[in-house]
């Protein structure tokens, strides 16, 4: 989305246990790219009867999958 502070994306993330993290920021991710990452959590939430975490601030790490 354009906004007036520049692009920004909503991204959906799930982890390999199912858990659903919502990141809305500047930071651009590649559709299916696994990655190791660690960020603050905002709130947990619940969006059409999923339960999500709302996360910022992402940093990756190198994945060795």
């Amino acid at each position: 989305f354009d906004g007036h502070f520049g692009t920004w994306y909503l991204v959906k993330f799930e982890d390999t246990d199912g858990n659903q993290f919502v990141y809305r920021g500047s930071q651009y991710f590649e559709r299916g790219e696994d990655f190791v990452a660690s960020f603050t959590i905002k709130e947990h939430n619940e969006y059409r009867g999923e339960k999500q975490t709302i996360v910022s601030r992402i940093h990756q790490h190198e994945c060795e999958v």
